[in-house]
């Protein structure tokens, strides 16, 4: 199928794009002029320059296209203009060029995220048809961006997939817990809760499901690995992966508090997003955020290809093949 992909040049994007084309599928990036575009160099992939908030870019980019992926995001950003400036305005965007193009697509699929949903209940993951509670202003972005795109479905099928953490090769996020506990340390921020992750070829493989299963049209799912995990479980099997005993850290939640004060006023100086600040502290206090994949599992016959732990090995394999670690 002829595929058009924005986030080509992050994290999860440069992931399923490496996937789509293996596959056979004739893929379009959207990149902007200061992309970096070493993970797509290697690949048979076609190019158009354009950005997501300017939607006069858009055209070329999605006219002929058979299934539309919006994998593009903002994690971390100043203010909240910024979130829904890139979440929410981008994919309105996207879906009114698909619209003025006459794009006949057979599938819209946005990327969006656990946060739109916000944290679960002691015990009880979360479903699809829980209503959402965000805390954050990303979460919020994400969310509004899901109702839109679910606005359009008048227009061509559309699918919505929230994933947890991602973590992988080529993720720096989840790296910084790797480099910790190389160094011994395992730390556990606040009260110890339990949550989802997901490895990102399980998560590029669920994407791959719904981009084209009929079950999937007009449809919200959560993917994620399989089972749910506290952080000491999880820094322990990165400890094994890389070798190492590891000593567990409990990180009270003032010093946590104190370090998002500073990380924010750096931020206000500095002029740039930080990813610690007063929204992630509040994420950060919540000790559930898992999620059920039953959803997928019953409607796509989702399984995910990778074990935790086994995805783990993978990612520190890799991290150590690349001189990360």
């Amino acid at each position: 199928m002829r595929i058009a992909l924005t986030g080509a040049t992050g994290f999860v994007g440069s992931w399923l794009a490496e996937e789509l084309v293996e596959k056979g599928h004739e893929v379009t990036c959207l990149v902007r002029p200061t992309s970096n575009l070493r993970w797509l160099r290697h690949l048979a992939v076609r190019t158009i320059i354009g950005d997501v908030t300017r939607p006069e870019s858009l055209g070329p980019f999605v006219e002929g296209q058979d299934i539309l992926l919006h994998v593009a995001g903002l994690t971390k950003a100043r203010t909240e203009e910024e979130y829904f400036l890139a979440n929410t305005a981008s994919t309105r965007n996207l879906l009114e060029a698909a619209v003025r193009a006459g794009s006949k697509l057979k599938r819209f699929v946005l990327i969006s995220s656990q946060a739109a949903a916000g944290p679960s209940q002691p015990g009880v993951p979360r479903r699809e048809e829980d209503p959402p509670a965000p805390l954050t202003a990303y979460g919020r972005s994400k969310l509004a961006a899901e109702k839109i795109t679910l606005e359009f479905r008048k227009h061509f099928p559309v699918t919505v997939l929230r994933p947890p953490a991602v973590y992988g090769p080529r993720d720096r996020d989840v790296f910084a817990y790797f480099q910790l506990a190389k160094r011994g340390l395992l730390p556990v921020l606040g009260k110890e809760g339990r949550l989802s992750v997901a490895f990102v070829h399980n998560l590029t493989y669920g994407i791959r499901l719904a981009m084209a299963h009929p079950e999937a049209e007009n449809e919200t799912f959560f993917l994620a690995d399989e089972g749910t995990y506290t952080w000491r479980t999880l820094g322990g099997m990165i400890a094994a992966a890389l070798g190492r005993r590891a000593a567990v850290i409990p990180v009270p939640m003032a010093l946590i508090r104190a370090a998002a004060l500073l990380s924010q006023a750096y931020g206000r100086i500095a002029r740039r997003a930080v990813l610690l600040n007063q929204e992630k502290l509040l994420e950060i206090r919540q000790q559930y955020w898992t999620l059920s994949t039953e959803k997928a599992k019953r409607k796509l016959g989702y399984t995910p290809p990778y074990s935790t732990a086994e995805a783990i090995r993978i990612t520190a394999q890799w991290y150590r093949q690349h001189g990360w670690l």
